[in-house]
Parts: structure tokens; C-alpha cells; sequence
């Protein structure tokens, strides 16, 4: 396929400004209540949370403990109990990973913030010629739509009226970059970015490790005039930064590879997006 082009990168450290809203360091420190609220309705998560991950002890006055202890930076990443609506009144997940707050799951909204409708195209020449938002459903399977969510060209991601929930933005190249060097780096964040196990990746789904919480799913992408592919096998993500003419930044993980990718898409494609916190 033509105009397809990632490049693994290396990125530097990066760190933003944001809350730790919730932490713990073993599956046996986490307060009950939060322990039941994810066996009842997020069971996945579980397997991340018993992972455990180094500790130790809280200094006098420090605010961001839970029974006596804290985690060091590299296992601030924690699953918690708010959720987020879209304007369709599809609910969200959210997940702190470092100093960032994500949605664990790809966007599904029908409709721009103000409320206006995001067209629904379905015909390969006509998305090609598109000069406004759209979004469409791989291979229009209505129930993969609360798996892998839906999939947006960039102009719908640059619009004005906005995609995303009030507080909320489609991640900048740096955002993305900010959550890669927090895991690691190119060469690995992608195994832990990726929900682990073959139930909707291609085996051998590498270097899967849930060790983040992002809970990434292979949604696959539109090309520009010839339908969509890749199901099972890549999941790509936009991001809010335009690389050149025509292009915008994209990352891509793969079922063979625990890498990350970084690259130009062209606009027109149809993408799944990730939203992160204000």
C-alpha cells in the first residue's frame, strides 16, 4: 500500500504536569473498595494489578500514599473507579499512566462535542474525497463497535467543534511520546501498551504484558480509497500534531512486534483515537 510509512524513533525524556489521583503497590495493599469495584467491572485489570512493583516507605507529610506506602514513579499507573460520557452517552474508563490520565478505551462518539452529527461514510471513493470529519465502522460490523471502537479521519480530529469530551483532547506527537519514555521506549512500550493474549490480537501478540493498564486493541485502519485492514494485527492511533502536507503523526503497534511505531498518515485514512485528560 501507497503512503503507509512509519519510522521507529527514538524519544527523549519528556514529563508533564498532572494529578496521581489513586495509587497502591501490591494487589493486597489496594483498599477494598477499590479491589471489588475492579473484580466486578473490570476484571482484566486484575492481572495487571497483581503484578506488583517495587515499594517504599512514605516520607512524613507526602499525600500520594495508600496504607503507609507509595509507588516510585515507574509504577505510577493505576486503573480507577471515575468514568467519562461521551455526548452518545458511551462510558469510558480511565487509567493514570505516570503523570498522564487516558481513557482505556478507543473513542465510539457519532457526534462532535456541540452535538452535531460526524458523517457516517461508508463508500471507498467517497472517503477519498472527503475535505470534512467522518468517521466509519470496520467493515460496518456493528458489534465490534464496543470493542475497538470507531474508526476517524484527521479532519474529523482537527475539528473545531470538537471529537472529544469536555476536559478532554486528542494527544499531541509529545503527549504520545511523554507515555512511550514513561514505559520504556520504542523498542518495548508497545508489549505493554497492548492488552496481552490472543482474543483479539494475532498470535503470538509479542511482548504483551498489560503492564500499563492502556488495554491497546488492533482495531486496524481505512486506507484512503480501498476499505479497511489490518484487523487483529495493528492497531493505529492519530494524534492531534500535523507532520506535513497532507500527513498527520500517527503511532501503530503490532501483534508480531513489542515495538512502537511513530509516523506520517495521510489525513484521509480512518484511525482509532485515544483521548487524554486536560
Amino acid at each position: 500500500m501507497k503512503n503507509l510509512a512509519f519510522i521507529f524513533l527514538s524519544v527523549s525524556s519528556m514529563l508533564v504536569s498532572g494529578p496521581i489521583i489513586a495509587q497502591g503497590c501490591y494487589q493486597n495493599n489496594l483498599a477494598a473498595g477499590k479491589r471489588e469495584y475492579l473484580a466486578k467491572n473490570y476484571e482484566k485489570a486484575l492481572s495487571y494489578f497483581s503484578r506488583g512493583c517495587e515499594c517504599s516507605e512514605c516520607s512524613s507529610g507526602e499525600v500520594d500514599c495508600t496504607e503507609g506506602k507509595k509507588w516510585i514513579d515507574k509504577c505510577k499507573i493505576v486503573l480507577f473507579d471515575e468514568t467519562v460520557m461521551d455526548i452518545d452517552g458511551n462510558v469510558y474508563h480511565q487509567v493514570i499512566i505516570g503523570t498522564q490520565i487516558w481513557m482505556v478505551e478507543n473513542l465510539k462518539t457519532t457526534h462532535y462535542r456541540d452535538g452535531s452529527l460526524i458523517p457516517k461514510v461508508t463508500d471507498d471513493t467517497e472517503w477519498s474525497d472527503l475535505t470534512k470529519g467522518a468517521y466509519c465502522n470496520y467493515y460496518e460490523d456493528p458489534g465490534d463497535i464496543q470493542t475497538y471502537g470507531r474508526l476517524y479521519n484527521w479532519d474529523a480530529v482537527k475539528n473545531e467543534k470538537g471529537l472529544a469530551p469536555l476536559g478532554w483532547h486528542v494527544p499531541t506527537v509529545e503527549e504520545w511520546t511523554t507515555l512511550i519514555n514513561f514505559l520504556g521506549d520504542t523498542s518495548i512500550s508497545g508489549g505493554k501498551l497492548k492488552e496481552a493474549g490472543t482474543t483479539h490480537w494475532k498470535s503470538p501478540n509479542t511482548g504483551a504484558t498489560i503492564n500499563s493498564g492502556f488495554f491497546a486493541l488492533p482495531g486496524g485502519f481505512r486506507y484512503v480509497n480501498a476499505g479497511e485492514h489490518l484487523r487483529n494485527e495493528n492497531g493505529f492511533w492519530w494524534s492531534s500534531s500535523a507532520h506535513s502536507i497532507a500527513y498527520a503523526y500517527a503511532v501503530v503497534l503490532f501483534f508480531d512486534s513489542a515495538k512502537v511505531g511513530f509516523g506520517k498518515h495521510l489525513e484521509s485514512s480512518g484511525l482509532s483515537v485515544r483521548l487524554i485528560k486536560d
